[in-house]
């Protein structure tokens, strides 16, 4: 790539001075494989998955195996839609996803707000304490947790078949709560200082000046929470009993051992499954990818 005095611009890791070399060539030449390599092993489990969605129930366990159905039916995605039939868990994972959504920008947006703005005393023990509990495995939090929502500590009442327990759990994401306190810190205190000079209090400075300024870190925190719902699967699973409330991923595993759904269209939900993320991904990719970078850089 040339800019416009006809310097070329390094785009890589390789230069292009670097690739007059054998050595850089050899060397490139066994990047692009290996990530050849790692690119099928994901491409091509998925598109077995959504190609086993249209075969016949006979041709899945022909021997030997067909990578490509006999044929293609687009009415089969109807037939699986019937039979399969979570339409109603669809709308159950939505509306899970906003209320994360929901939460997490309500309560990670204020805490970095207070965290950079607003700097009470403890404020460094408290950020500190936020970022050990990024290096603490997620598994370690499960059974305290759902002790809690199984008898919650203030009032002792249960939060089993309710939403509230992913709810809270998204809210309290520690690695968004340091993304808004790091986007915040990069807006000059000028602007802030001008705002509470004009009369603003702190809440009005939060939804008027930070709010508006912020709309990259919410954008992108919003869309990681919303996808993140449609991979969720051990705490639905573990405080969901009622099949109606569940998210579609604990609803297609419990499919799986329901001898009345065939395994064609087992498949099949995978890849409807699929679709939202997919769609997020394609309209908002710019955002999701660029996202990560937006409280990397402090003014």
């Amino acid at each position: 790539m040339k800019s416009k005095k006809g310097i070329q611009k390094q785009t890589g890791v390789i230069s292009a001075v670097d690739m007059r070399q054998k050595k850089y060539k050899i060397m490139y030449a066994f990047l692009f494989a290996f990530m050849m390599i790692l690119a099928l092993s994901v491409i091509i489990p998925t598109v077995w998955i959504f190609l086993t969605g249209f075969k016949g129930s006979q041709e899945i366990y022909e021997i030997p195996a067909r990578f490509f159905p006999k044929e293609f039916h687009l009415s089969r995605i109807g037939e699986a839609w019937k039979e399969i039939d979570i339409s109603g868990n669809i709308l159950a994972t939505f509306i899970l996803a906003f209320g994360e959504m929901a939460g997490m920008l309500l309560v990670c947006g204020f805490g970095g707000y207070v965290m950079s703005r607003l700097r009470p005393k403890g404020v460094k023990a408290v950020f500190v304490l936020v970022v050990l509990t990024m290096m603490m495995p997620s598994t370690v939090r499960i059974v305290p947790l759902y002790m809690s929502f199984v008898d919650f500590p203030i009032g002792h009442f249960s939060m089993l078949n309710t939403y509230w327990p992913m709810i809270m759990i998204a809210s309290a994401n520690a690695f968004n709560l340091v993304l808004f306190k790091n986007f915040f810190d990069s807006i000059s205190m000028s602007i802030v200082e001008s705002a509470r000079m004009d009369g603003c209090g702190d809440i009005r400075v939060f939804f008027h000046i930070m709010v508006p300024l912020s709309t990259p870190v919410i954008v992108y925190t919003a869309l990681r929470s919303f996808n993140a719902v449609w991979s969720d699967f051990l705490m639905p699973m573990l405080v969901l009993s009622d099949q109606k409330l569940q998210p579609v991923p604990t609803v297609i595993f419990r499919l799986k051992s329901t001898a009345l759904v065939r395994i064609n269209n087992y498949m099949m939900s995978l890849c409807i499954a699929c679709v939202p993320p997919i769609l997020i991904f394609i309209f908002f990719q710019k955002k999701i990818m660029g996202g990560i970078n937006v409280g990397a850089v402090k003014g």
